[in-house]
């Protein structure tokens, strides 16, 4: 899993991932001892651990931690937020957010803006249940719950509001951030839309139960529900069923 922005593969030792590392406190700094601190370290350190990746942070200015990036030399840069020029010369992953233990928004990436029209400011301090679709709580936060516990990682596939009212599929990879203890401190999240494929999907579904010319219903959506209907009459002694033609 990557975070930020990539401009190309590490090729100087095997693994090795090189970070840059900007004064942008508490999000990402180097601390009085002179070693890289900040809630996006807190994010990577696990997941180079879990990826077997070696890091080593690079200290430079923002703007030079960029051209770095640019020119090959730097690996990774957290917190660059998306723009059109920028999209240009980088390659943008998907969207990464942090939570509290309790789920609530810790850090919003502004790509957040982009895809559900609430600025990270709106969304700080709340649920994601504030803004999902009513009859998917109960599933999600089921899910949600699955995905805390030790070995268990899978993405949920849901419905969100976005600011304007309409709806999004999104599909959400939570990861876990444990602290020195074993308990909970973070949930990293990483959202991507997947709306498209969704609506493809429902499409598929629909064209393989009706005629592709009348758009009725077709002899494969005859025999799924002839075979329902006699389910349930055999369930059902009282049940009486005829068919018609």
């Amino acid at each position: 899993m990557q975070l930020g922005v990539y401009a190309a593969p590490a090729t100087t030792t095997e693994n090795l991932v090189r970070v840059g590392i900007y004064e942008n406190k508490p999000k990402i700094f180097i601390d009085e001892s002179g070693k890289p601190a900040g809630f996006w370290v807190d994010l990577l350190n696990p997941i180079a651990r879990r990826q077997n990746w070696q890091l080593q942070y690079i200290p430079c200015e923002w703007n030079q931690c960029l051209e770095l990036l640019e020119e090959g030399q730097l690996d990774l840069m957290v917190d660059v937020a998306h723009s059109e020029e920028r999209d240009r010369r980088f390659n943008f992953n998907q969207e990464v957010v942090l939570h509290a233990a309790d789920g609530s928004y810790l850090y919003v990436t502004t790509s957040r803006e982009i895809l559900l029209g609430y600025t990270p400011e709106e969304l700080i301090a709340k649920n994601p249940t504030d803004i999902l679709q009513p009859d998917q709580l109960y599933p999600v936060s089921l899910e949600s719950s699955l995905n805390i516990l030790p070995g268990i990682s899978r993405p949920i596939i849901y419905r969100i509001r976005q600011k304007n009212g309409q709806y999004i599929w999104l599909e959400t990879l939570t990861k876990v951030i444990l602290d020195d203890q074993g308990e909970v401190r973070h949930l990293q999240s990483t959202s991507r839309d997947i709306s498209d494929r969704i609506q493809a999907e429902e499409q598929l579904k629909y064209d393989a139960l009706h005629d592709g010319l009348t758009g009725l219903p077709n002899r494969n959506h005859l025999m799924a529900r002839l075979d329902m209907a006699l389910k349930r009459a055999k369930n059902n002694p009282n049940l009486q069923l005829a068919i018609l033609f």
